[in-house]
């Protein structure tokens, strides 16, 4: 079955920001490991677009969301949760994965790396995994 990609963006949205409801996502205080900001700041410096999480596909949601969004040249998209530490990032990563095929988002890829969590629309491009990953590690 194909879904149109609004609507696979927009349960990707929405699983992520479920889980952010129910753990409470992001911030920068008592952090261990990358704060946000680092995260953000090496994202652009690798030349990719940063931008505030896609709110309009979380409205529902109220103010839960991925910390932001990166977007590659090509189109590619990652939403991006910092966690003040690893334990708690291990734990979003797992609840997202089980969360992806009730919303019909199976396709996205959900990365951990030290406290922060990457969740790829779909399988993403080599060079633009490399330095997502590579930021949020």
């Amino acid at each position: 079955m194909r879904v149109h990609p609004r609507v696979r963006r927009t349960a990707i949205a929405l699983a992520t920001g479920l889980i952010c409801v129910s753990g409470g996502c992001g911030g920068d205080d008592g952090v261990e490991g990358a704060s946000e900001d680092s995260v953000r700041d090496c994202l652009t410096e690798a030349g990719l677009a940063v931008e505030a999480s896609d709110l309009g596909a979380s409205a529902s949601l109220g103010s839960a969301s991925p910390d932001f969004r990166v977007l590659s040249d090509d189109g590619e998209i990652a939403d991006v949760i910092v966690e003040r530490d690893e334990e708690k990032a291990s734990k979003t990563a797992a609840d997202i994965e089980g969360a992806k095929q009730s919303f019909g988002a199976a396709q996205a890829v959900v990365v951990k790396e030290q406290n922060a969590v990457v969740v790829f629309e779909d399988e993403p491009a080599g060079e633009f995994r490399e330095q997502v990953e590579g930021c949020a590690g």
